[in-house]
């Protein structure tokens, strides 16, 4: 493996955890270009009458999204510091892999947001390329926010240089109101196989309730999976393992037809809705980035950590942010 960190005098072996190693039959000293990229004589890379398969990815190249002018891919690398560092990308990424480079050997750590690697108060599942056991879920390899990402306590040891690939998360313009809200009902899934509440697209927030008997209203989000919220109280967030929103096409893990079950259904969208999640510092007057792109007009907030009131803060018809709160009826 080529890093464009390390350059063409170093490689990395996917299926090792050594750090990067210098030879010259691998990459022939040459670094690529837009057009092509160089090998030597080793038989891994160029070995004759052998048949290869190279998978080659961009950097940076800011050309896409609406407007073209965004990166969906970037390389880079980083100097721990044995604390949580910022990685400015420039976006927020669905995906991470982080490697070190230079001091001891170590994993290929790869997290993505539909195993919560997003999440502060759970340290999400991350694989290890070079091994074949089943994911691990101690310590957290990266925390990403609207423009980058926090490196976790896995691959931010002091003095350690890492290298890192990033890709985007997708945050597109709603075309229509169904690809980015809908109602669904739980119900069997004929296989026996969840999800539970099935929709068109992958679910970010999921408001649901069962309406026959006295029941709290859960809120459940693809940051916060297998996590649960209560709209009608101010208790913290508490556990519910059947809530996994880890799928494309629906969440929760059961199969069965209850017509007195429904969720509504949320997915994130430029112009439509955006959710975060962060870590209080006690700092006057901090900004936050969001991927809204517009300035929002509602904005429904609640620690998640701690037994405080559902706020929501509105501009609408000259409001300027007023808040009110779910659990209390009080005026703006």
């Amino acid at each position: 493996m080529w890093h464009t960190s390390t350059g063409a005098t170093k490689y990395f072996n996917l299926n090792k955890s050594n750090t990067a190693a210098t030879a010259t039959e691998y990459w022939n000293d040459t670094e690529p270009t837009a057009t092509q990229f160089t090998v030597g004589t080793s038989n891994r890379v160029n070995g004759s009458g052998s048949s290869y398969i190279a998978y080659i990815f961009g950097n940076n190249d800011q050309i896409f999204g609406n407007n073209g002018d965004e990166a969906v891919v970037k390389c880079g690398k980083y100097t721990g510091t044995g604390s949580a560092a910022f990685i400015d990308l420039g976006f927020e990424p669905q995906w991470v892999m982080v490697k070190q480079a230079t001091v001891s050997a170590e994993s290929w750590y790869c997290a993505d947001i539909m195993r919560i690697m997003d999440n502060p108060y759970d340290n999400g599942s991350r694989t290890k390329f070079e091994q074949d056991a089943a994911d691990h879920r101690s310590t957290m390899v990266a925390l990403p926010t609207a423009t980058g990402f926090f490196t976790g306590s896995q691959v931010r040891d002091s003095g350690s240089e890492y290298i890192y690939m990033a890709i985007r998360r997708p945050m597109k313009t709603p075309e229509s109101a169904s690809t980015h809200f809908d109602i669904t009902q739980a119900q069997s899934t004929s296989d026996g196989a969840p999800p539970w509440f099935p929709s068109t697209f992958p679910i970010d927030l999921a408001i649901w309730k069962t309406l026959d008997v006295t029941n709290t209203p859960q809120l459940n989000y693809r940051i916060g999976n297998q996590k649960s919220l209560v709209p009608n109280n101010n208790t913290v967030e508490s556990s519910n393992s059947s809530a996994d929103m880890d799928y494309q096409n629906g969440w929760y893990d059961n199969d069965g037809a209850d017509s007195d079950r429904f969720s509504y259904n949320f997915r994130r969208g430029s112009g439509f809705f955006d959710v975060m999640v962060y870590d209080g510092d006690g700092t006057s007057s901090r900004s936050l980035p969001h991927n809204l792109t517009v300035a929002p007009e509602v904005i429904i907030h609640k620690c998640r950590s701690a037994a405080t009131e559902w706020e929501v803060h509105f501009n609408i018809a000259g409001y300027n942010y007023k808040r009110a709160y779910f659990t209390n009826r009080s005026r703006c």
